[in-house]
């Protein structure tokens, strides 16, 4: 009798697990629907997140951040809905989506008499899409802006079916925009790709920014990266920032970079981009 009711306890684990695994099949995949369905009805938001010169924390930029709320289930994670829009063939839709909106909701920063750029991330295959640069200029264009307060990040270890990304690069940089390798020394084996591809800036992966006075074997690596990108004359910027500490680190060393995190003020909605420190951020960086 123990023997079965062992049995029986298992089937119906196995059956719980199984009509979980169901559950969540459905619900995921109901997700992916729903996401096209937002797209089209316009219920990706976009927030900004400053960039701010280091040394004086005055803000120069902003990077564009697609957020998606569902009304059921809530905020769905960027990366989780990002893979899902690669997934089901959306990217084309979804990255102009994403260029227009973010370049109306800052239009007058980028047509007024200070210095600000939008940063927005962009697929290779977008880089690779013929009509991609028309459309850019075009977008730019309408809105009165000018290409050189645009940057296009494109991330360091991301795979491009063309054989000369570099030859890429040149034809946007070539019409006025800047390219940036985003999370830059995810692959730091690769650091012939920076130049290979000569682009404008860098951003420093946040696991070099987080390792400042913890890993003292990260230091030494960040440093060479920081000299490296004065060498070349390339811009810096330096991702997740939380604590004055890690600013002062960077300040010390590379004063003219561009700092970006909890330390200069949190994604925000178009109208209230604001450099300064978010609520909580020493809290959050503890």
């Amino acid at each position: 009798v123990p023997v079965a009711l062992f049995a029986l306890a298992g089937a119906l684990l196995g059956a719980a697990i199984g009509v979980a695994l169901f559950l969540w099949w459905r619900g995921s995949r109901g997700l992916r629907v729903q996401l096209a369905e937002a797209l089209r009805r316009e219920k990706i938001h976009i927030s900004y997140q400053p960039h701010c010169a280091l040394a004086s924390k005055k803000l120069v930029g902003a990077e564009a951040l697609a957020r998606w709320t569902h009304d059921e289930v809530g905020p769905i994670p960027p990366d989780t809905f990002v893979a899902w829009v690669q997934a089901m063939g959306l990217r084309q839709a979804f990255t102009r989506y994403v260029v227009r909106k973010a370049l109306d909701g800052v239009k007058d920063r980028l047509t007024g008499a200070e210095p600000f750029y939008l940063s927005v991330n962009v697929f290779p295959a977008d880089l690779e899409d013929e009509s991609f640069l028309d459309f850019l200029v075009g977008c730019v264009g309408q809105r009165g802006g000018h290409p050189s307060r645009v940057v296009l990040e494109v991330t360091e270890s991301a795979k491009f079916s063309s054989d000369s990304p570099a030859e890429l690069f040149r034809r946007f940089r070539t019409a006025g925009f800047k390219v940036f390798l985003h999370d830059f020394g995810v692959g730091y084996s690769n650091l012939g790709n920076i130049l290979q591809w000569d682009v404008d800036g860098i951003k420093l992966d946040r696991i070099f920014v987080q390792s400042i006075g913890d890993l003292e074997c990260a230091t030494p690596v960040l440093d060479q990266v920081i000299e490296m990108a004065r060498q070349l004359d390339v811009q810096l910027v330096v991702e997740r920032v939380e604590t004055q500490r890690q600013a002062d680190y960077m300040i010390e060393r590379a004063p003219h970079a561009v700092g970006q995190g909890w330390l200069f003020g949190r994604a925000a909605p178009a109208g209230v981009i604001v450099a300064g420190p978010a609520p909580g951020a020493l809290a959050l960086a503890l």
